[in-house]
């Protein structure tokens, strides 16, 4: 899942003494950094989610002003002592894809600009993704399902963290905060789970007591829930709550969160990773099994035929491998190369996998950059 602390950042001073000043407030995306000529002040190129990244400037007392910006997002490299900036104008973008190997069939699904592909259901007829690109509102994600027939996606009434199909694709979960329902005025201190039926309606609203941030899916069964603990100040960890209002238990120890494909078929056991291994933890508290075959830097794509074995790949193989891996033996079988139809720019692939292993569902990070030397900013 994706998440958007890694990219967060703010302009900090130290003296020759090793005091810190923080000059500016926290940006979303933060690149680029270097004293402007004048050494008054320090540029830096950021950006909040929604808007383009922009050229801006913080004095040492901590005021900001935006020095250039235009479509597409910079990146500041240098400034020279003459004044000159060395920008990079940098086209970054998601795209998703999928991917009917039955009937040799493959299809764009993009809808924006920089969409997050999050589930596919066992049946290869939905997506579920995220929008928190320029074609997004400013400082917010926008969630969606979509088919992947190609018909125009329908935007869900709210999302925070995930956006899960339940097993059998009738349903998708995602949650609000905490502190984001209070805000809203429809809680008091807990998370909430919306459960959307796909096939159109309202959502049901379950309430995470205990939990503040948190991941949830369905279990097999309909009733239960998972929670991927992601609460501030306390280790993550997935727990069970076994129906609506019953007091979850934990299924993980502390420090292991759920990953994708989150939960067995049969329901008997979470998949969780205590890097650089992933494991099956059972709902029964037992010990938890090693996924023998899975590298320490692959992503799990799906359940295989029977949930006997999953689908594999590393993300930052391009074209993308897909592996099927033997639960039982740990034997690893090629059965997949994944890519868009142009590689320039492509940085990663992201892949989800049916598991009859016919369908498919992938999603391409793409950067591009175009250098430019600027003069007469100020």
């Amino acid at each position: 899942p994706f998440f958007a602390g890694g990219l967060q950042g703010h302009v900090v001073v130290v003296d020759l003494s090793g005091v810190q000043k923080r000059l500016t407030r926290t940006y979303l995306y933060a690149y680029g950094l270097a004293w402007a000529a004048s050494g008054e002040e320090v540029w830096f190129t950021a950006s909040n989610m929604g808007e383009a990244r922009r050229l801006r400037a913080v004095t040492l007392a901590g005021g900001e002003r935006v020095v250039h910006g235009e479509t597409g997002a910079l990146v500041l490299h240098d400034i020279s002592p003459g004044g000159r900036v060395l920008l990079a104008r940098e086209d970054f973008r998601r795209r998703i894809f999928y991917r009917d190997l039955e009937n040799r069939l493959e299809k764009e699904l993009t809808w924006q600009d920089r969409p997050r592909l999050y589930d596919l259901t066992a049946d290869g007829r939905l997506v579920a993704f995220w929008e928190s690109g320029e074609g997004a509102a400013r400082r917010t994600m926008r969630f969606y399902l979509r088919e992947t027939s190609g018909k125009p996606p329908v935007r869900l009434e709210t999302g925070e963290f995930g956006l899960v199909f339940s097993p059998n694709g009738s349903s998708v979960v995602t949650v609000k905060s905490a502190e984001s329902v209070v805000q809203a005025g429809s809680g008091e201190g807990a998370a909430t789970a919306y459960v959307y039926p796909v096939a159109g309606g309202r959502a049901r609203t379950v309430p995470l007591k205990g939990f503040r941030t948190c991941l949830a899916g369905l279990m097999p069964d309909g009733k239960g829930l998972w929670i991927g603990d992601l609460t501030g100040g306390r280790p993550p960890r997935t727990w069970l709550m076994a129906g609506e209002g019953a007091t979850p238990h934990p299924l993980t120890p502390e420090g292991v969160q759920a990953i994708y494909p989150w939960v067995t078929p049969d329901g008997k056991a979470i998949v969780g990773r205590a890097w650089p291994s992933t494991s099956l933890y059972p709902v029964t508290g037992e010990a938890a099994t090693p996924l023998a075959g899975v590298g320490e830097d692959e992503r799990l794509a799906g359940w295989g035929p029977g949930g006997q074995s999953v689908f594999v790949h590393d993300p930052s193989q391009i074209p993308a491998t897909v592996y099927r891996v033997d639960l039982a033996t740990g034997a690893r079988t090629p059965v997949h190369q994944v890519a868009p139809p142009d590689l320039a720019g492509v940085r990663n692939i992201e892949v989800l996998v049916t598991p009859d292993g016919k369908r498919l569902a992938f999603e391409i990070h793409e950067i591009r950059h175009e250098l430019y030397l600027a003069e007469g900013l100020r």
